[in-house]
């Protein structure tokens, strides 16, 4: 398994990507600066099947529909995050809308599911607490958990 970490959005939100040996993969909270993440997948030759959101906050949310519409990437996310993406309502943090997804593209997601991309498996943990919504991935042991937890 590969990973990258790119710092990405006005807050440099973490957006990480994870592909395997046949270069598919997914990234987890696409906060911005979709075309710079798609061009870095294109340069490394990486196929994106899905697109996992912690939770609906903007800064980790901006850049799913553009990413999304850049790869062809399903979108996976928990119920509560559903109507931030798909424009209605705004990011609970701001009020502010961000980039509408369109619903066809939304898969949810709850605690126990798992999710198989290609030999990758993706497994869902509810973790709320930052948001009602949260959800953490686990990622064959890399635990993805947006902003449940704080460098100190």
């Amino acid at each position: 398994m590969y990973m990258r970490c790119l710092p990405v959005g006005p807050l440099q939100a973490n957006c990480y990507l994870v592909w395997n040996e046949a270069r598919r993969g997914c990234a987890v909270d696409p906060g911005g600066e979709p075309l710079r993440i798609a061009r870095f997948l294109e340069e490394e030759g990486v196929v994106l099947d899905a697109i996992f959101v912690t939770h609906g906050h903007f800064d980790h949310v901006e850049g799913v529909k553009d990413l999304a519409a850049a790869t062809g990437a399903k979108v996976y996310c928990s119920q509560y995050v559903v109507p931030v993406l798909s424009g209605a309502e705004g990011c609970d943090a701001t009020g502010y809308p961000v980039p509408a997804v369109p619903v066809e593209t939304i898969a949810v997601v709850k605690d126990g599911d798992v999710v198989n991309l290609d030999d990758i498996a993706v497994g869902v943990v509810a973790t709320p607490g930052h948001t009602p919504g949260d959800i953490t991935f686990d990622i064959q042991g890399h635990l993805f958990c947006g902003d449940l937890l704080f460098y100190r």
